[in-house]
């Protein structure tokens, strides 16, 4: 009995291998298959020694897994790792941000662009940042995009809305072409108001997570402030986030993707 293929034994069945390999290790009955002597006949573990070849077959004899007995667990048939409630969430898409303009430090107000569909492959998204941002000599930023939850845990079919996905702490920021050095920081807005130097900058206490948020930052802060003439975003690398600018302003935290679990810490490249 060196080679077995064995059927289910008292009309058991299987949908999967690994349920079948799991009722084999507890030596439940089987019966064998293979032409010959024993053919017909029952067999459990303990009867079978180690080093022989074992095939269980299953789902109406139509699909089988085939292992040494005492040897490696296939791998289809081992168990389900059980899920971790502090794992980090994966994103389900990417969105990649860029400036169209000449240069990201210069002052005014740069065209920011976003990617006019979502990125599956985070390989996918940081090649095209960097792609983007050196066509441009400017910047481009990946964010990871996560679904929003649907009753059901479902979403609706077809549905591929990215507009409505909740965004995390940006991944990689690059300029032309070249990852920021000591990302992740933050970012700054600098101002030069009419009584300062021409080369004087000045900041405050603020620090956003991408150079589009400072720079719009600063583009609502020169429409309040008279005495500002021009504004710039600066990259701190010691620097961490303290605030958000988006769509209903300024934003102080917990910030959206707080509520995503596993999100924070340092982003990877």
């Amino acid at each position: 009995m060196a080679n077995l293929t064995l059927l289910p034994a008292y009309g058991r069945d299987y949908t999967s291998a690994r349920d079948a390999f799991a009722d084999w290790q507890a030596d439940k009955d089987w019966e064998i298959a293979s032409y010959g002597p024993y053919m017909g006949r029952y067999v459990n573990r303990p009867q079978v020694s180690d080093g022989e070849r074992i095939t269980l077959r299953y789902k109406g004899a139509t699909q089988l897994v085939t292992f040494v007995v005492g040897g490696p667990i296939p791998a289809n048939c081992r168990p389900k790792r059980p899920k971790d409630p502090n794992a980090p969430a994966r994103p389900n898409c990417y969105r990649v941000r860029f400036e169209l303009g000449a240069d990201r430090l210069l002052p005014g107000d740069p065209d920011w662009t976003s990617c006019p569909r979502p990125i599956r492959s985070k390989a996918e998204a940081v090649k095209l940042a960097r792609a983007c941002s050196g066509s441009s000599r400017g910047y481009a930023v990946v964010t990871p995009l996560f679904r929003p939850k649907f009753p059901g845990g479902r979403a609706p079919k077809g549905f591929d809305d990215w507009g409505t996905h909740q965004e995390g702490p940006p991944l990689v920021v690059y300029y032309d072409s070249l990852k920021v050095p000591g990302h992740p920081g933050a970012w700054s807005c600098e101002v030069n108001t009419f009584g300062d130097p021409p080369d004087t900058w000045t900041s405050n206490a603020l620090r956003f997570a991408t150079p589009m948020e400072a720079q719009d930052y600063g583009k609502d802060l020169a429409s309040r402030w008279t005495a500002c003439r021009e504004y710039r975003a600066t990259f701190d690398p010691r620097g961490e986030v303290t605030h958000r600018w988006g769509s209903n302003g300024l934003q102080k935290p917990p910030f959206p993707w707080d509520s995503v679990k596993g999100i924070g810490g340092s982003p990877e490249a």
